[in-house]
């Protein structure tokens, strides 16, 4: 145990260092323009290709399938939340709230499904560019935390035309503004740069007589502006409220500006990636370090609007006064080498992560498992209580800015209440039987390190 605890000090004076260097990058070099968003985006990857700003809300992008070929593939539309770099994650997590540029030639009911070739594509941190082959449309897309911005270009002459597609949800359409919510309780505002002419909507494939609120399981709509040649959309997100959206929209969009929105987005990823300078290499390989750092800063995500209220997980309305409030901690997987990484170059991050942890112990009972887009059930996806690691890690590299007597009775809460059954074949064998239960080896080693992290924390 001794040698562990000196291998502990040798980790935390080289992440004394690692922090001094981290402080003096270079803040006017392009860290971005090293990034390739489409690495990791075909075949299993999954990683999402659209624009986000670091830890970001919003995540506006295409909604597709690649063709058999990886070398193609079909749009059906830019929906905006995905989770990138899990099973289905970079292809959209549900497909809803789903927008499409279209110029109208047969009913809208059916949407406007498109192929694309990945050789009209265009990604870059804060931007993604894609040219329809069906319609010739290209969409551009940029965002800030909890915004996106889309840029659709129609051929000349042509009468164009957005395509809106919302599963199980309430929308309204006011003027040029359409707002609503889906199944997901994801609230959104949107807005377009030029008036509107006319929509339809239907419900459950029907078409219903010029309606301004609808609510249903399925609903499409089809929102017509005439020959524009270039339409500007911008949309808010909130997860606690129509209103909450449009505040959001207000607050970080006041005014139609894509290159400036972009423009931002590019900065703010300069200031996260240029937390690591590399020096040598060549450039593929300082591209393959800054795809995957950029990949890195994707997830947890924000969940909190622009006043600071938030739904937490046990679906109750809060506002977060001294933290800030994340989700998506895909615990089971990151625990081991991503946290990590926070408690080096994202140090601030880490405790608000933590305080995140301790606000669903106060309001649900218990620290969070595993937890995406706000919602925990009541039995977490995969075994193990891997928050307890990414708190006593950061604990032990003295990182602390949180409440540590709670964080310290959370722990053992989850620690004793969660892995109870576990824990008591652990303590008559030393190990897990696996003619006793499933995962035995996992459930063994799971239980091991959390005693280990709880002993070098002091816990």
């Amino acid at each position: 145990m001794e040698i562990i605890r000196r291998k502990y000090k040798q980790i935390v004076l080289l992440i004394f260092f690692l922090n001094l260097g981290c402080s003096c990058h270079n803040n006017k070099k392009d860290f971005a323009s090293l990034v390739n968003p489409f690495v990791g985006t075909i075949g299993t990857g999954k990683t999402f290709q659209g624009p986000v700003l670091p830890y970001g809300m919003i995540q506006p992008g295409p909604y597709m399938a690649y063709s058999e070929d990886q070398l193609s593939g079909t749009i059906f539309g830019f929906s905006q939340t995905h989770l990138s770099g899990m099973a289905g994650g970079g292809v959209g997590t549900a497909g809803d709230i789903l927008f499409m540029p279209a110029i109208e030639k047969d009913s809208f009911i059916n949407g406007f499904p498109s192929k694309f070739q990945h050789k009209n594509e265009n990604a870059s941190p804060g931007f993604y560019g894609v040219k329809l082959d069906s319609s010739n449309i290209k969409i551009e897309i940029t965002a800030t935390t909890r915004t996106g911005l889309y840029k659709f270009t129609f051929p000349q002459s042509t009468a164009s035309g957005v395509f809106l597609k919302l599963e199980n949800g309430m929308m309204k359409v006011n003027e040029n503004e359409i707002s609503g919510c889906n199944k997901n309780r994801v609230y959104f505002v949107a807005s377009f740069s030029k008036p509107l002419k006319s929509y339809e909507i239907a419900e459950n494939e029907q078409i219903i007589d010029n309606p301004d609120t609808v609510r249903n399981e399925n609903i499409k709509a089809f929102f017509r502006f005439g020959p524009e040649e270039t339409i500007l959309m911008k949309i808010g997100i909130s997860m606690v409220s129509i209103e909450g959206a449009r505040n959001n929209l207000e607050t970080e969009q006041p005014v139609w500006d894509f290159d400036l929105v972009r423009k931002n987005a590019v900065a703010a990823w300069n200031k996260e990636l240029g937390k690591i300078e590399v020096e040598g290499g060549t450039e593929t390989e300082q591209i393959l370090f800054y795809t995957a750092l950029y990949h890195s800063l994707i997830h947890p995500n924000i969940y909190m609007d622009a006043d600071r209220k938030f739904r937490s997980s046990n679906g109750k309305v809060y506002t977060a006064t001294d933290f800030d409030n994340y989700t998506n901690f895909s615990l089971w997987d990151t625990f081991r080498a991503l946290h990590p990484l926070y408690t080096i170059i994202n140090q601030k991050m880490t405790n608000q992560f933590i305080r995140t942890f301790l606000e669903r112990y106060d309001h649900n009972g218990r620290m969070l498992i595993m937890e995406f887009d706000g919602v925990e059930g009541e039995t977490p996806p995969m075994i193990a209580t891997h928050s307890l690691s990414v708190l006593a890690d950061a604990y032990v590299k003295g990182i602390r800015d949180y409440d540590v007597p709670k964080a310290y009775e959370a722990m053992k809460k989850l620690a004793d209440d969660y892995i109870r059954p576990d824990k008591e074949l652990y303590l008559n064998y030393g190990y897990i039987p696996a003619d006793l239960k499933g995962q035995s080896v996992s459930q063994t080693l799971g239980i091991q390190l959390q005693r280990l992290v709880r002993h070098l924390a002091g816990f």
